[in-house]
């Protein structure tokens, strides 16, 4: 028996050569091509590389749409022996040049000499060049006239991932060819993907939630359909019809992606589509929410799906996506414990209707590529049902952040990656509380801001459930819980309303009186390119705006 492929042009090549007639779809640009015609263009596109003089060992950034030419070009520098990274550009999403000053801190993060770009990002590339003059530009159209086959070295540098939001003070994730490959080969198993799957993604491939599901589906599934990210935000029914009409399997995202499509699935529409087929569908990239997952199974099962086909998980760039996940099909599990208790770190179960509940989702159990561990503030390792800082080892993760020896350093407790998440462990199944850095401290009190946001986006008058919270001059004694919330309204006198209403029912729900609420316009709140909220550059904004402050 031939030894299994390490690197990732040698998992497409052994694809390939296995069920090279499964295709990849991309219905809004009119492409498909096979797995097989993807590993013969990409081996051409390895000779472009040459002939451009790119060097081995560096990294090239990739400026595409969804399409066949962006995983030809990734395919093709992989094989040059260059690390690929796909730089956050999207036409539709702000004009060429402020999308080209957005990528010139990546340019510089990753010493990029070379970038391959798609027509369709053209005037982009060229602001980009105007901006970094060094920077050549590489046609992602351009054909070679050799196959060249060459396998890199599993110990090379493969991927370069930024983190979400990580635009202004970037940070290279960087993920070898063996990483990667333990990386996609633990997610299959554990998703229990088959040649049968058709799995039909909106997720963007400059996101590691996007790039690498569409790895998992290239080298273990049937055919693979990619939307753009576009299509599911904008048109959500369009997106669920197109499920529906391919035989989709699998779908996958974070958990606001789900809500968006249980708030248009009407079942008066959505029992007119077959999702009968629909098997799996991953969320995380965010807080799982209990409501999304009841909203969207009582959907989708009016369309014939299965019940319990979302299936909640816990990811990072740096794992090279998925760390934890639950079994596939099976009822999720929810833990209701105390608000207050774990926000102090301590894990108390109560009742699922106690006026003190916090519904927590669990992530499952870690895959099998992935080691786990809580750390409390002492260093030490939690037992079940204490609440701290988890902490990840195994064959998928980053050993280091690029160019970047004082961020990797503080990142690692030995061979620990410290994720900076706060979650605990109940039965074997890891549960995810938040962010450490976005705990939010008023008066030696922790509080969590998603607690605060979901009584927020309660509130009538909240646009589409859009507002985040954070802490605001964190010293006395004005230190205070900060809830920004989107509203359709241009009346002063509605925004006091509204902001009194909020404050009143974050400070009845947590007991908290310090609490201001500031009314901002639609799309005023900054999220990533994977649609979480960035509460960090929302305060930022605040501050920089100076708003006067409405509430307690």
């Amino acid at each position: 028996m031939s030894p299994a492929p390490e690197t990732l042009p040698a998992v497409l090549d052994e694809a390939a050569r296995r069920s090279g007639s499964r295709r990849l779809v991309f219905p809004e640009a009119g492409q498909s091509c096979t797995v097989a015609e993807l590993a013969h263009r990409s081996a051409l596109f390895a000779d472009v590389l040459l002939t451009h003089e790119v060097g081995r060992d560096e990294v090239v950034g990739l400026l595409a749409e969804p399409g066949a030419a962006f995983f030809t070009a990734f395919f093709g520098v992989l094989r040059h022996g260059a690390a690929a990274t796909a730089m956050p550009a999207l036409t539709g999403l702000g004009s060429a040049r402020a999308q080209a000053e957005r990528l010139a801190p990546l340019v510089d993060t990753t010493r990029m000499r070379h970038l391959v770009v798609a027509p369709e990002l053209a005037a982009c590339a060229e602001h980009l060049t105007r901006l970094r003059p060094t920077l050549r530009l590489i046609p992602m159209d351009a054909a070679g006239t050799v196959a060249r086959t060459g396998d890199p070295d599993p110990s090379a540098l493969a991927i370069v991932q930024f983190t979400s939001g990580s635009t202004s003070a970037p940070r290279g994730v960087t993920l070898t060819h063996s990483a990667a490959v333990h990386g996609v080969e633990a997610l299959a198993r554990a998703c229990e993907v088959t040649g049968q799957d058709v799995w039909v993604n909106w997720l963007p491939h400059y996101h590691d939630f996007g790039l690498v599901t569409d790895l998992v589906q290239l080298f273990h599934g049937g055919d693979l359909h990619i939307l753009s990210p576009l299509t599911l935000i904008r048109r959500p029914r369009a997106f669920l019809e197109y499920v529906a009409a391919s035989g989709g399997t699998c779908l996958a995202g974070p958990d606001f992606c789900y809500q968006r499509m249980a708030e248009v699935a009407d079942p008066d529409w959505i029992s007119t589509l077959d999702l009968s087929r629909l098997r799996l569908c991953l969320n995380g990239a965010e807080p799982v929410r209990p409501e999304t997952l009841e909203r969207f199974a009582r959907a989708v099962e009016a369309a014939g799906a299965p019940p319990n086909v979302l299936c909640p998980g816990y990811g990072l760039a740096e794992a090279t996506l998925v760390a934890a996940l639950s079994v596939p099909g099976a009822p999720p599990r929810i833990a209701y414990v105390h608000r207050e208790h774990l926000a102090a770190g301590r894990i108390e179960r109560v009742l699922p209707g106690d006026r003190a509940a916090k519904a927590v989702v669990s992530a499952g159990r870690p895959v099998a590529s992935v080691r786990t561990r809580v750390i409390d503030s002492d260093g030490k390792p939690c037992p079940e049902g204490a609440l701290g800082e988890i902490q990840l080892m195994g064959r998928s993760l980053t050993t280091a952040y690029l160019h970047d020896e004082a961020v990797t350093a503080a990142s690692f407790d030995g061979p620990w990656l410290r994720t900076g998440d706060l979650g605990f462990l109940l039965d074997g199944h890891l549960f995810i509380a938040g962010r450490s850095k976005e705990m939010i401290i008023v008066r030696g009190v922790n509080y969590f801001p998603e607690d605060a946001e979901a009584v927020a986006k309660a509130v009538p008058g909240v646009h589409r459930e859009r507002c985040v919270a954070f802490a605001m001059r964190p010293t006395d004694p004005d230190e205070h819980l900060m809830l920004v919330a989107e509203s359709e309204s241009e009346d002063p006198a509605e925004h006091t309303r509204l902001a009194g209403e909020i404050a009143a029912r974050i400070s009845g729900h947590l007991g908290l009186a310090a609490v201001r609420v500031h009314i901002v316009p639609p799309r005023w709140l900054p999220k990533t390119t994977s649609g979480k909220w960035r509460r960090g550059a929302a305060r930022d904004r605040l501050l920089a705006e100076a708003p006067p402050a409405r509430g307690r």
